[in-house]
């Protein structure tokens, strides 16, 4: 297509601060204005493909409403994760009082790491924090030997994925590889798959593998996750007894679920959660076994808890709540689950879902914590020339100093950048803000923030209407917030609480306007 230039819009119909998509050709270009200049970036993000226009502008910063993914409007470059790509970026002048656009993206020149090095970095983990790791050594330009060590048998994916569209049947194995084949072999990038390391030898700079081999390195990121937790109980190995955190897991599961017609879930966890709204999706009776009174009651408070309840419930998922398993019986395969309370539930499948434990049994010469996750300063270092990202990292909490671990997705993500700026030697502080989302049924909660307890929730809206904001505070002190159909309010909380400038319980009681604030504070 050869390039042209479209006028979009005048220029007094867009105020400072302002975005809107418009068309430049049959191009969907998100237009907007920021101090007195006009940029044109692509209109929908570039992960899940959400409408960039309902997120929030804050200066030349976009975020996306949907999983808080933030582009720098200066470029369209990726300022933030879940998204691994920068936005199309677009040329824009004024030719009188019009807006003309050009109809081709500029081009994106990164590099590749190419040159000289001698180096090896290894990258231990095959998951989201690994692979942002990877790309972004190689586009800081990095041209050493680069080695990505994973136990599992496929290349990263997108693992939230597994427990929704996925499992559902709805999402086509070809959309799951976060990268295809071509990425690790255009980028020098060495995928070592069904690899497991059996012993970290940090003071050597070594990692000696199940196989007897070795590896040295010049620098180390350790990425390897969660391990989903088990019940041992009697009959815990039976086959038709699930976990699910991998590919391979996911797929077996939906094996067994397309001739299966009863599931028991046991942990109203996400996990467990999303699970039973996925085989209820797919027609199954679903049980939900739990011993908590309210699903996320500690996470979420027990209204959002009961509202989750109910939606479950209103397709069709049965609870026992206050419950715990005693025993999966069966011959050869899971047929029922006995309960504490001597209830037999018929299952043709079970999926146990409570809680995953940090991936580090093959680290024995460091100091771990009491849970085995792995303390790192706010550079993610855990020793000289190591660093850790993702579900086994215990770091400092930006907003408290605070020592946290924090299992979400994109936090992971936002983990594997920061580590490698600081594996390339950049001093780079994580100062980000946890975030994470759930989808259950249609109805997609965000959450945004830390808080691994609270003593108040500030409702804006009502949960049972399935339309709120709930925040989570702490001595007075806003920890966290979730929300549902909120989905710019949360940009903006996202944007206070990385600035600092978290809105204080008298302003969320009061019901203040939070861009008002922001407008403020920024």
């Amino acid at each position: 297509m050869n390039e042209r230039e479209i006028a979009v819009a005048k220029a007094d119909e867009l105020q400072d601060g302002e975005m809107r998509r418009v068309k430049a050709g049959e191009t969907e270009v998100l237009l907007a204005r920021v101090e007195g200049q006009f940029y044109a970036v692509g209109a929908d993000c570039t992960h899940y493909g959400a409408p960039l226009e309902r997120g929030l502008l804050h200066g030349t910063r976009l975020l996306c409403p949907w999983h808080h993914a933030c582009f720098d409007l200066r470029g369209g470059s990726l300022l933030e994760p879940p998204a691994l790509d920068a936005l199309p970026c677009y040329k824009v002048r004024l030719e009188g009082d019009q807006i003309m656009v050009s109809t081709q993206s500029e081009p994106t020149l990164q590099p590749v790491g190419t040159g000289e090095d001698s180096r090896r970095f290894v990258i231990v983990g095959g998951g989201a924090a690994g692979l942002m790791a990877a790309l972004t050594l190689r586009q800081e330009g990095f041209a050493g030997q680069l080695v990505m060590v994973t136990p599992e048998a496929d290349a990263p994916y997108d693992r939230p994925n597994l427990s929704k569209e996925y499992l559902q049947g709805k999402a086509p194995p070809e959309w799951l590889p976060l990268r295809g084949p071509e990425f690790y072999e255009e980028n020098r990038v060495e995928l070592m798959t069904g690899c497991r390391v059996r012993r970290l030898l940090p003071e050597v700079r070594t990692l000696e593998f199940e196989d007897g081999s070795f590896l040295t390195y010049d620098a180390c990121l350790i990425a390897t996750g969660g391990i989903p937790r088990t019940l041992q109980v009697p009959g815990a190995h039976l086959g038709g007894v699930f976990t699910l955190r991998s590919l391979g897991d996911s797929k077996a599961l939906a094996a067994t679920a397309e001739r299966a017609k009863r599931a028991v879930v046991v942990g109203a966890s996400f996990i467990g959660m999303e699970t039973a709204a996925s085989l209820r999706e797919r027609g199954l009776e679903v049980t939900v076994v739990a011993p908590e009174r309210v699903p996320f009651e500690k996470v979420l408070g027990e209204r959002v808890g009961e509202m989750f309840r109910s939606l479950h419930e209103e397709k069709g998922v049965s609870f026992r709540l206050g419950a715990k398993v005693l025993e999966f019986a069966g011959d050869g395969g899971v047929r029922e689950v006995l309960l504490e309370s001597g209830e037999r539930l018929k299952a043709d499948l079970v999926v146990v879902g409570v809680g995953v434990r940090p991936a580090t049994e093959f680290i024995a010469d460091l100091p771990l914590d009491e849970n085995r996750s792995v303390p790192v300063d706010a550079h993610l270092k855990a020793a000289e020339a190591l660093y850790a990202a993702g579900d086994i990292a215990r770091f400092p909490d930006p907003q408290t100093g605070e020592a946290i671990r924090v299992e979400h997705w994109r936090l992971a993500l936002q983990h594997g950048k920061i580590a490698a700026l600081n594996m390339l030697g950049q001093d780079v502080p994580y100062q980000g803000v946890p975030f994470f989302w759930t989808g259950q049924f249609g109805l997609q909660l965000r959450y945004v923030g830390h808080a691994d307890s609270f003593d108040e929730v500030v409702y804006w809206g009502e949960p049972e209407a399935r339309d709120f904001l709930a925040f989570y505070l702490q001595k007075g002190i806003l920890k966290a917030a979730s929300g549902l159909k909120r989905d710019k309010e949360m940009d903006v909380l996202e944007e206070l609480l990385r600035l600092k400038s978290a809105p204080s319980a008298e302003v969320l009681r009061a019901g203040t306007d939070l861009m008002r604030l922001l407008s403020e504070r920024s």
